[in-house]
Formats: C-alpha cells, sequence, structure tokens
C-alpha cells in the first residue's frame, strides 16, 4: 500500500512539473510574439532642454505594446536635429510631444518671437510641458507692498528648462514681438513668474 501511495505521489509530482514546464514556454512564446512589443526611439542619454539631437543621443529599444506610449516616434532619421522640448532621462521614450517640430523658429506665426524668461522661483516651471499656454506675471517691490501684474497671457511654452537645484529657473515662450519687449522690461524692472492656463484663456 505504501508503495502504491509513493508512485501515485511521484506521478502527481512528475505531471506538475511538466504542467509548469508547459505554462513557462508558453508565456515565453506569448512575450517573443511580435505583435506584443514595439521598437521606439529612447534617449541613449540624460538631454538638457533645447538639445539638438544627433545620432549619438538615440537608440532603439523593444517594449511591450500595452507599455508604449502614444504618439511614439519610430524613425531616427527625422529626430536628427530637431531639438528636445524639455529635459530627458536616457532611456526616456521620444514622443510628439518631448521634441520640437522641425524648424520651430521657421514655423513661427508672422510677427512671433521666441523669448526667454528668467524666473525668480524654479518650481513654477514644474509640471509644465512644451505646448502649455502660461500667463507670465511681474512681482514688483512698492512702498505698500508687492504688487503683481500680468504682463503677458496664454503665452505658450518653447521649451523647458532641466531642474538643477537653483532657486532660480528659465523658460523659453512664444509671443508677438510687441509682447516680448515688453516681457524683456518687466525681466528688469520686476521679479518674472508663471501661471499654467487653459489652452484659449484670454
Amino acid at each position: 500500500m505504501d508503495r502504491l501511495r509513493s508512485a501515485v505521489l511521484d506521478h502527481r509530482r512528475l505531471l506538475a512539473a511538466v504542467c509548469t514546464g508547459l505554462a513557462v514556454l508558453l508565456t515565453v512564446v506569448a512575450v517573443r510574439q511580435p505583435g506584443d512589443t514595439v521598437t521606439v526611439a529612447v534617449a541613449a542619454a540624460d538631454l538638457p532642454s533645447g538639445h539638438a539631437l544627433t545620432d549619438a543621443d538615440v537608440t532603439m529599444a523593444r517594449l511591450p505594446r500595452t507599455a508604449a506610449p502614444t504618439r511614439v516616434l519610430t524613425d531616427v532619421e527625422t529626430l536628427m536635429g530637431r531639438r528636445v522640448g524639455g529635459p530627458m532621462r536616457a532611456g526616456e521614450v521620444f514622443t510628439d510631444a518631448r521634441v520640437l517640430s522641425a524648424g520651430t523658429t521657421d514655423q513661427l506665426p508672422e510677427g512671433h518671437v521666441v523669448t526667454t524668461l528668467r524666473l525668480a522661483d524654479a518650481a513654477a516651471t514644474q509640471g509644465l510641458r512644451v505646448g502649455d499656454r502660461v500667463d507670465v506675471v511681474a512681482v514688483a517691490a512698492r512702498d505698500d507692498g508687492p504688487r503683481a501684474t500680468v504682463v503677458a497671457t496664454s503665452a505658450q511654452v518653447a521649451a523647458v528648462p532641466a531642474p538643477d537645484g537653483a532657486e532660480e529657473a528659465t523658460l523659453a515662450v512664444q509671443t508677438p514681438r510687441e509682447t516680448a519687449l515688453t516681457l524683456a522690461r518687466a525681466g528688469l524692472e520686476a521679479q518674472l513668474s508663471v501661471v499654467a492656463v487653459s489652452p484659449g484663456t484670454a
């Protein structure tokens, strides 16, 4: 009786091992199916905002299709010479939101320019992405206390700085030429900050 019980147990162990092996094999085969992964372009190293991409900055990687972000860029040639719209970490996937359009300055609306702002508080840029809209606020010291004035509305973010631990930061925005002059003057007379607004906000 003990021999029979031992044989049954051994048989069950063997059957369990075979089932486990088959499950692992099926999982490996499923993962290797081409339809389950996608080849994407990723940053080969940490890249600062505004950096012009070269061959050395881009490498290819395979990701599970479900893990890949939308609108990924897969053609390395189309990335060459384009500028990073914000800081990127090594291994981060290139998407249409992470790089500026080719010839961004050439595609500016007539009478518009890209202006670089020096902001008093680097935290004001947190969460901003290329294409976001911001109001620019000037805070000036007065005898009766600080006074805040909106000096530009719905300016489009053109490039976001890489955080470096400094209290101040820079931010590039697209504005009409006359607004750029107003911003330059305000930057000399007051401290600047930005407030994110919804697209189309006047």
